[in-house]
């Protein structure tokens, strides 16, 4: 558990400011910042030119919304009341229903991993299952309970054992999901959702719904002005160094999590039919993106002549830090066991501060055309 939110602590830092490197070897949210190894130290104007921050144009129809349409209410209305439908009990299973099934799968009488589970959705038609396994449930009637033969697909990855195998799965349909949903009224919003009326439920509902726009409009907006920001800018050459640097951390990182799956390298290529060659091509363009994102926060910080205090990098960790609704650097380390620069590295947590003080700037100046 302690492991899973640090992670999410690192991705949602990570995310929140679209790029920075959040793995150069300078600290990469899991606590190697005392590791850092320090790129982009050489003449930047000789390798990138970047545009005038201040009075970017954004168009308005392009700005971030700060409230729902009727359109979404109604639409986060009715998937409010689907889940309050009743499911259907009787008749048969027909294509695109929603099954709940129970099943059990055997390979020559013998049940195998993986291949047994109890009250499962199935989208009939989904393509989910193996070939031929959701067909075979189309006009079972509900409530029985059926033998169906499948043939494993070959290669099988998740299982090889399995590969091109017969199996026998024994398949109970327990119910399908609600086919027919309850229209909204002052009783249905009363007694499941504890409204006044259905209109108050509505009301409550929009309420909702532009809080989250509020609380997701500087994020997007961000991502506008910065999109804008490197639309402005131009490479005139790539640092072998730091492009070199990116795609080692971003092959390794694949590497590690096609590993996590149960899977080599060589069997992830052989699913997406694709060489090492051109897995290779995709990693280094993305490396050479990440690579301009950092060139352009920096040369872009230097036009600006920002530079950063102490004082500033402590409450620039405060502010990220509530970002993520943690209150002080001292949570923070009884969460993770490190500081907030022991735990990203001082390199990343200065590009965090540097990109919200472009960024501030960038919004004081912007210019909406309509």
């Amino acid at each position: 558990m302690r492991k899973q939110l640090i992670v999410t602590l690192a991705i949602l830092v990570c995310l929140s400011i679209f790029m920075v490197g959040c793995g150069n070897g300078n600290g990469n949210g899991n606590g190697n910042g005392d590791e850092e190894i320090i790129l982009y130290d050489f003449d930047l104007s000789e390798y990138v030119e970047v545009g005038s921050l201040r009075g970017l144009e954004i168009l308005a129809a392009h700005m971030p919304r700060t409230e729902a349409t009727d359109e979404e209410i109604e639409a986060e209305l009715q998937r409010m009341l689907e889940a309050l439908s009743i499911p259907v009990l009787i008749g048969e299973v027909m294509m695109g229903d929603n099954a709940n099934i129970d099943y059990i799968g055997t390979r020559d009488g013998v049940a195998f991993e993986g291949g047994t589970a109890f009250g499962q959705y199935l989208g009939i038609g989904s393509g989910r299952f193996i070939p031929g396994f959701e067909e075979q449930l189309i006009g079972v009637a509900i409530g029985d309970t059926v033998v169906i033969d499948v043939t494993f697909p070959d290669p099988y990855f998740p299982n090889p054992d399995l590969a091109g195998v017969v199996v026998q799965f024994e398949v109970t349909i327990n119910h399908v999901a609600p086919r027919v949903t309850p229209e909204l009224t002052d009783e249905i919003a009363q007694d499941f959702f504890g409204a006044d009326s259905a209109e108050g439920l509505r009301e409550e509902l929009r309420a909702e719904i532009d809080d989250w726009f509020a609380e997701n409009y500087t994020r997007t907006l961000h991502g506008i002005l910065w999109e804008t920001i490197l639309d402005n800018a131009t490479v005139l050459e790539y640092p072998m160094r730091e492009v070199n640097a990116a795609f080692t951390q971003r092959r390794s990182e694949e590497e590690a999590g096609v590993a996590e799956m149960g899977m080599t390298w060589e069997q992830l290529l052989d699913q997406l039919g694709m060489t090492d060659s051109e897995a290779n091509e995709i990693l280094l363009e993305q490396a050479r993106q990440e690579v301009k994102m950092n060139m352009v926060l920096l040369a872009t910080v230097k036009q600006e002549g920002i530079e950063l205090t102490d004082e500033d990098i402590d409450a620039g960790i405060i502010k990220l830090l509530s970002e993520v609704d943690i209150e002080s650097e001292e949570e923070f380390r009884e969460i993770t066991g490190q500081g907030f620069i022991e735990f990203h590295g001082r390199q990343t947590t200065e590009r965090m501060i540097l990109f919200r003080k472009i960024m501030e700037i960038a919004i004081e100046t912007m210019v909406i055309i309509e």
